[in-house]
C-alpha cells in the first residue's frame, strides 16, 4: 500500500518521505526505522507500534507522522518535518493534502512546488481548492488554485496545449482527486503530444528540464544541455 500512497509524490527517483535526513526510499529506511519506532512507542500499547496511525498519517505540530513497514517488514512510525529541507522553513504546512491521500506537507499558492533535495527532484502538494503545481513561462513550477483534479489515467494526456505530466497523490486507478502537474507547451513554443509531453521538432530551440525533442512519442528525448534539439540524423551511430 505504501507504494500506492506515499510513493505518489515521486517525480524522478526520490521521495520527501521517511525521516528528513533522507529523501530516497531504500537509502533512508534504516534511519527511518530507528526514528519511527521511538516516536511510535506508547501510542497504542497492545495494538502494535503504530496504534491507530495509518498510511494516511496525521500531523504533530508541523511534522508528518505515518505508519508503514520497514525493510524487515515490521510496522513502524515514520516522520518528516515540513520545516526541514527540502521544504523552505516556515512555508509548508502539515495538513490534509487531498482526502484520498491523507496528510502531508502542503505549499501555499505562488510557492515553487518542484523541490530539490541533494539533486533529486519531487513534486510537493499545493494548498487550495483544486490546487496543483503548474509550470510557468519562466521555467519555474509554482502552486496555483482552481486548476482542477486528475486521475492516473490522465498522465501523459493533452488538454489542448497543456501536457499533464504527473498526478500527485493519486493512490489508485479509480481515484480522481489527485493534483495535476502540468505544462502549457505553448508557453515554450512546443506542441503537446500524447505520451511525450511538450515536444519540439529536430533543430528547434528547447527548454532544458521542461520540453523534449523529437517527431513523436516513440523518439522523444529530453532537451539537451545546449538548449537546441538535435537535427534529424544527429547522434546516430554514437556508441557503436
Amino acid at each position: 500500500m505504501s507504494d500506492l500512497a506515499r510513493a505518489s509524490l515521486l517525480l524522478l527517483l526520490c521521495l520527501p518521505l521517511l525521516p528528513a535526513t533522507s529523501a530516497c526510499e531504500g537509502e533512508g529506511e534504516g534511519e527511518g526505522e530507528g526514528e519511527g519506532e521511538g516516536e511510535g512507542e506508547g501510542e497504542g500499547e497492545g495494538e502494535g507500534p503504530c496504534g491507530d496511525l495509518g498510511i494516511d498519517g496525521r500531523c504533530q505540530d508541523n511534522v508528518v507522522l505515518y505508519c508503514d513497514v520497514d525493510a524487515a517488514g515490521n510496522e513502524t512510525v515514520f516522520s518528516y518535518s515540513c520545516d526541514a529541507p527540502p521544504y523552505p522553513a516556515g512555508v509548508a504546512t502539515c495538513q490534509t493534502a487531498i482526502p484520498s491521500y491523507g496528510v502531508d506537507c502542503v505549499l501555499p499558492a505562488g510557492e515553487a512546488c518542484v523541490l530539490d533535495e541533494v539533486g533529486d527532484l519531487f513534486l510537493g502538494f499545493c494548498a487550495g481548492t483544486d490546487a496543483a503545481c503548474v509550470m510557468e513561462a519562466d521555467g519555474v513550477a509554482r502552486c496555483h488554485a482552481d486548476v482542477g483534479t486528475c486521475a492516473r489515467a490522465d498522465v501523459g494526456t493533452c488538454d489542448g496545449t497543456v501536457a499533464i505530466e504527473r498526478c500527485v497523490g493519486a493512490v489508485g486507478p479509480l481515484v480522481t482527486d489527485g493534483q495535476p502537474y502540468s505544462i502549457d507547451c505553448a508557453l515554450f513554443g512546443a506542441a503537446c503530444v500524447v505520451d511525450a509531453g511538450c515536444l519540439h521538432a529536430p533543430g528547434a530551440p528547447c527548454t532544458v528540464g521542461v520540453t523534449s525533442c523529437g517527431i513523436d512519442a516513440d523518439d522523444a528525448a529530453p532537451c539537451p544541455s545546449g538548449g537546441v534539439c538535435p537535427a534529424e540524423g544527429e547522434g546516430e551511430g554514437e556508441g557503436e
